[in-house]
């Protein structure tokens, strides 16, 4: 419709240039596959849904990224963070499960910048959260199992951080 092109125009003209940046892998392995995970909380003022975003990174190279509305309404910020974070584990266990039937064998971390989506995926249980949906906390098996490993990651260093926040890009 006009009104969402009008959207696009201002939001461009806003934001005209994005940059990513990858900084060389912290083990400096070439083969780790990377994961960066992100949520904004209620972004949308009309609907109040969250955003999540998220990077596959390997060797420091970009090989997929995504941003999209979460589908339930969170009712905390921990919650929209969890949904980011199993949203994210299942892209980088798509990307491994395919990586392996090529042949090759990557370790995954995830990447998270929320405390509390990583301390509900690292426990059993909801523990005191009664709030979140029970088919978010399959990443705890995931977790225990170590299909992967998931790891704190600042705010500020966080790409994926672009992904849902629009002002991020610029600062």
């Amino acid at each position: 419709s006009v009104r969402k092109l009008k959207r696009l125009a201002r939001y461009l003209l806003r934001y005209p240039r994005g940059v990513i940046l990858f900084a060389p892998a912290l083990d400096g392995g070439e083969g780790l596959l990377e994961v960066y995970a992100d949520s904004d909380w209620a972004g949308c003022p009309r609907t109040r849904k969250s955003t999540s975003g998220g990077m596959l990174v390997v060797g420091g190279g970009l090989l997929k990224s995504w941003s999209s509305t979460q589908g339930p309404i969170a009712l905390s910020s921990g919650e929209a963070e969890l949904v980011s974070l199993v949203r994210a584990a299942t892209e980088g266990l798509a990307l491994q499960s395919l990586m392996a039937d090529l042949g090759w064998s990557r370790p995954m971390r995830l990447w998270t910048d929320s405390a509390a989506a990583k301390a509900i995926a690292s426990r059993d249980g909801l523990g005191k959260t009664r709030h979140v949906e029970t088919k978010y906390l399959w990443v705890q098996r995931a977790v225990k199992h170590r299909r992967f490993v998931l790891a704190k990651v600042p705010g500020k260093e966080n790409p994926a951080d672009w992904l849902t926040k629009p002002g991020s890009a610029s600062s």
